[in-house]
């Protein structure tokens, strides 16, 4: 089975991604995009070489850190949203704009 693959420079991948170039930088830098994976180094003798990166694999790397973080938030039933809604507030609480 072969499998089609973009690989971008990093100014091409954060346009790809809709993402700045520093946001490239953090995500690597945090290992959200692997070495040897996600990105190859090209150059040699240099202590940081120019980065290839693979789009596909990238945006699927987002795509499960979002699944990831969006399932960890706070969420309400419907039981939950009416008694916030009808606690009563003390007095002093509120304040009044004329």
């Amino acid at each position: 089975m072969s499998q089609n693959h973009t690989w971008l420079e990093i100014r091409e991948l954060a346009e790809a991604l809709y993402c700045s170039v520093k946001s490239v930088y953090i995500y690597r830098d945090k290992n959200l995009f692997k070495a040897g994976t996600h990105y190859y180094s090209v150059g040699e003798g240099k202590l940081r070489g120019k980065h290839i990166y693979n789009l596909e694999l990238c945006r699927k790397a987002l795509l499960e850190r979002t699944a990831k973080d969006s399932r960890s938030n706070e969420t309400y039933d419907n039981k939950e949203i009416n008694k916030l809604m009808t606690r009563k507030l003390d007095n002093k609480n509120l304040s009044y704009r004329k």
